[in-house]
């Protein structure tokens, strides 16, 4: 994420700072493991799994470990399982594991469920109530389906008033991302892709939120492939706007 959505990652960040988290990034931690995971290499994700534990581990007692892309947070999320029948690394593994929330989750925790709640934390709140972007959401297939999570992502754009949400068809059905699969089988990622652009130009939407990176790519692509006047943008970018003002 803050490789190739540096932009998301500092509104996910901006918003955690605004309702009152102290954010502390550990420098030694490394990529979460889950591509080496994927491709079968699992002594290579072990490895860095044990890494990023300890990492954690340094830091002074956290209420959360809180990931932006959602194969992050759902991966940090098995590492309780990956270490099941290690005796050394079961339980400090189980302990990080059970900390692990993705960022929908945690600001859906953290976010008044009245959003003018928060305002006395912004520093230029919007008007409220006013109809701004016309949005709709595409569920990436880790948050949703490995991760169960469904509700939150919807109930905080619900929770912005000045956004108008429209409901994807079939918001659950795969991108054609998935990993790396775009790449392996591109004849039925881009059948997938397609039926996913057409089920977001029905929705009339101006912008298509996701909050995993792999979607991200792949919806932006499919913007361009088929030439849609829409803007892609992870979740956190989309909330962190609609409660700032915007000069005009």
């Amino acid at each position: 994420m803050n490789v190739a959505y540096a932009d998301a990652s500092r509104a996910s960040v901006g918003l955690m700072q605004r309702f009152g988290c102290e954010v502390v990034t550990p420098k030694d931690q490394l990529c979460c493991g889950a591509p080496h995971d994927d491709q079968g290499l699992k002594d290579k994700a072990r490895s860095f799994a044990r890494r990023n534990i300890l990492a954690f581990e340094r830091m002074d007692d956290l209420d959360a470990i809180v990931a932006d892309c959602a194969a992050c947070s759902g991966f940090l999320k098995e590492y309780a399982h990956l270490f099941h029948d290690d005796p050394e690394w079961a339980d400090r593994a189980r302990r990080f594991s059970s900390k692990v929330r993705d960022i929908t989750e945690w600001l859906d925790e953290i976010i008044p469920a009245d959003r003018s709640a928060g305002f006395s934390l912004l520093d230029t709140p919007t008007k409220v109530g006013t109809p701004n972007q016309k949005i709709t959401y595409h569920e990436p297939c880790h948050l949703a389906n490995v991760q169960g999570v469904r509700r939150q992502p919807r109930a905080l754009l619900a929770r912005m008033k000045n956004l108008d949400v429209r409901d994807l068809p079939d918001a659950t059905r795969c991108c054609g991302s998935a990993g790396i699969y775009n790449l392996t089988h591109s004849a039925m990622s881009k059948e997938l892709l397609d039926r996913k652009m057409a089920d977001i130009a029905s929705t009339g939407a101006d912008v298509v939120v996701s909050a995993n990176p792999g979607c991200l790519l792949q919806l932006e692509w499919g913007a361009r492939r088929h030439k849609l006047p829409i803007a892609v943008k992870h979740i956190t970018q989309v909330v962190f706007e609609s409660l700032v003002k915007r000069e005009p």
